[in-house]
């Protein structure tokens, strides 16, 4: 192959960290011109993945990023990595070998024991409309490891929820998590997170006020497609994953009042959900409250609308001595898991919720 003329203008502006990339793509254009690449996430050191009979040819550490450059026989490796992510490129003189290479590099890369990691679309409102999306990975322990942490009426729903692998169509998009504060819904909510992670992506709403007010910005999160696998060089893309959108503190389109109070945002929630919007997408929509089953909204609550609905309650003094676990006598009434985590921690008991004056008994 007849090596081709590659030209690079370096001025003052130029980083190192340029230099090293533009260095990697020469030498795609002249004898490497097979070329794959992948991110690893949190960011690993770069000198860590470099296979043995590679050499390191050029580097490049600023405070923030570590860069280099390396080469073996019959591969270049390309690898910039940040505290978050790791961008992997290979260049080769067959396809084949450029795969092997990769796979060999990524193979074994796991998360700490007892951690697993997944990553998130994180949604927020441009200044000028519609949405803006960012991925970050997030950990987690998976249910396996935290159903303990649930009184056994929450835990048995929770089971047939992360042994899910799809929807039908027949079945609701709207799934409900409710309860009071400390029952532990945002853990439950990144267990199934990583349990669905084969079939579903997770998008979290960091505005969804915004959200449901703004139709472009609420398309845009139902018509994102970053889910689908994409082709190879010798398969076509897979079936888009479905998407998980979730609402955390939901309250005001889950009230009884949400028509006066949230307005036209509730219509589109419930079309994201039941209507020929939602219907069209596959989405599942999560929204968590801390309000009481009888003050949210019937129009959302009805049959067929969700897919399953799920009330984190509280430990029963039995429940909560079990937890202990180690013969301690459980609370004498009922406690919230964030109370239970508290009690062992400080090694005192947990805390009882008096009634205030006027409360209705």
């Amino acid at each position: 192959m007849t090596a081709s003329t590659f030209s690079f203008q370096v001025d003052r502006y130029c980083t190192p960290r340029q230099v090293i990339e533009q260095r990697y793509h020469a030498r795609q254009i002249n004898d490497r011109p097979h070329a794959v690449d992948t991110t690893l996430r949190p960011g690993v050191a770069p000198m860590d993945i470099v296979p043995s009979d590679a050499t390191v040819i050029s580097s490049y550490q600023s405070d923030g990023a570590a860069v280099l450059l390396a080469e073996g026989s019959g591969y270049v490796i390309y690898v910039e990595s940040w505290a978050s992510v790791s961008h992997i490129g290979v260049a080769a003189d067959r396809a084949v070998t450029a795969s092997e290479v990769l796979e060999g590099i990524t193979a074994g890369r796991k998360d700490e024991p007892g951690l697993t990691s997944s990553t998130v679309a994180i949604w927020k409102q441009k200044s000028n409309g519609g949405g803006a999306r960012s991925d970050r990975t997030l950990s987690a322990k998976s249910w396996e490891e935290i159903q303990r942490n649930y009184p056994r009426t929450v835990r048995r729903q929770m089971e047939a929820m992360v042994r899910r692998n799809n929807v039908d169509e027949d079945e609701g998009r709207l799934i409900l998590f409710h309860g009071a504060p400390g029952t532990g819904k945002t853990t439950a909510i990144r267990a199934l997170m990583h349990e669905w992670g084969q079939w579903c992506e997770t998008h979290l709403i960091t505005d969804p006020d915004r959200m449901f007010a703004d139709s472009d910005y609420l398309i845009n999160v139902l018509e994102s497609v970053e889910g689908q696998s994409a082709p190879t060089l010798g398969s076509p893309p897979g079936e888009p994953k479905w998407k998980l959108v979730v609402a955390e503190d939901a309250d005001p389109y889950l009230r009884s009042t949400a028509r006066f109070d949230a307005g036209a945002a509730l219509g589109r929630l419930l079309n994201a959900t039941d209507g020929l919007l939602g219907q069209s997408t596959k989405t599942l929509v999560l929204l968590t409250t801390n309000e009481e089953l009888t003050r949210l909204q019937p129009a959302l609550i009805r049959p067929g609308r969700c897919l399953t609905r799920i009330e984190f309650d509280h430990f029963s003094p039995r429940e909560a001595g079990t937890w202990f676990g180690d013969g301690r006598v459980g609370p004498v009434g009922e406690s919230t898991l964030a109370e239970l985590f508290e009690a062992r921690r400080t090694g005192t008991s947990c805390p009882q919720q008096a009634l205030s004056i006027g409360a209705y008994l």
